[in-house]
């Protein structure tokens, strides 16, 4: 068991946070009210955006491109969380509230 959890480890401190902290993209407003919202992605190649419902349903998925995204959402009020997966399969989660 100490072996597998030493490679777990090992793996983890691998990861470039680097590259992790450059993927980060902003969401706003948030909370959002209304039926639009901007994402604003720094990457230099386009994103997948995914937005899930706290059960877990995909509510909304599509393309974010580089720079400033305006987002047309037709969702009820809620918790919301939005995922963008970069060209180099890093996956950034950020939670959405949104106020109807």
């Amino acid at each position: 068991p100490i072996d597998s959890l030493q490679k777990l480890f090992d793996a983890w401190k691998a990861v470039n946070t680097t590259d992790f902290e450059k993927s980060s993209f902003r969401i706003y407003p948030n909370p959002a009210i209304g039926e639009s919202l901007t994402v604003d992605w720094p990457e230099t190649a386009p994103g997948q955006m995914k937005m899930l419902n706290l059960d877990g349903k995909v509510v909304f998925a599509g393309i974010v491109n580089p720079g400033i995204n305006i987002i047309a959402l037709k969702v009820p009020a809620g918790t919301y969380t939005v995922s963008i997966t970069s060209e180099k399969q890093l996956t950034t989660v950020k939670k959405l509230l949104i106020m109807n």
